[in-house]
């Protein structure tokens, strides 16, 4: 067997590959997006996140990491800097890599959802209760998190607030790629969305479940996002940036364990 201490599938031989399969035959897949982020995060932001996430997951459970996809389904379709694929799309890429993966030898499957929602939810969590089925695969679907919220607001002194382009996800892209964000640009204020017009949702739901659909039309329909006034001087917090992205990479790790161990 050769020695491979490589995480990354495409920086391996196939060699290597088949070395780092035998010794730990699971694969994380970061599932981002390029959607608007605010005027102070890179479009990339989920998929920066999650690749790093799972790199760091990678390195303390074993196991492969995926390139990141950015083909995903739709989130905040409308907003300027996003592009989706119908969930009937998604789905059947999903499907097929599922296929793939059990091609070349993985036994477990971690799909970690830096691009979350309902929609992307759907369209990866779907594919995989057949694929688990058909291939014999182990998957997990996750939007990760964090295991230890109390014991990290306890340490900075206060709870990091949560939501699309909010200051946990911006101190998270902090630690994942520094010097990609533009704080500087980041006004409280300014609320009114940057959008497309004249979109027609029914190409954003195609494939998804009806119960989905309205989801879908809200979110194009949305023209104020609300901001909190103190994001920068909480993702500024020395230390948080890294803690938050090191904790929820500890938790992949744990949860990729014991999926494999099932």
């Amino acid at each position: 067997m050769i020695p491979c201490e490589k995480i990354l599938w495409e920086e391996m031989t196939p060699e290597e590959l088949d070395s780092a399969i035998a010794r730990t035959p699971l694969a994380y897949w970061p599932l981002g997006s390029l959607e608007w982020h605010g005027p102070h995060l890179p479009c990339g932001t989920d998929s920066l996140r999650a690749a790093a996430i799972c790199q760091r997951a990678a390195a303390i459970s074993g196991g492969v990491v995926l390139p990141p996809l950015y083909p995903t389904a739709p989130g905040f379709t409308a907003y300027r800097g996003s592009i989706y694929f119908s969930p009937r799309q998604v789905k059947a890429l999903a499907a097929e890599m599922h296929r793939e993966l059990a091609k070349v030898g993985f036994r477990a499957l971690v799909q970690l959802l830096g691009h979350a929602g309902n929609a992307q939810m759907e369209s990866f969590s779907r594919p995989a209760e057949e694929s688990m089925k058909k291939y014999g695969l182990r998957i997990l679907t996750t939007t990760g998190g964090g295991a230890k919220a109390a014991e990290l607001e306890a340490r900075f002194g206060r709870k990091i607030g949560p939501g699309h382009a909010g200051p946990g996800e911006t101190a998270q892209c902090i630690a994942a790629a520094r010097g990609k964000q533009r704080l500087d640009r980041f006004d409280p204020r300014a609320t009114r969305l940057p959008r497309y017009e004249g979109l027609d949702p029914a190409t954003y739901y195609d494939g998804l479940s009806e119960e989905n659909h309205e989801r879908v039309r809200a979110h194009m329909a949305r023209a104020e996002w609300p901001w909190e006034a103190d994001l920068v001087d909480q993702v500024l917090i020395p230390g948080l940036p890294e803690a938050l992205l090191q904790n929820a990479a500890e938790n992949l790790a744990a949860k990729a364990k014991e999926l494999l161990e099932k």
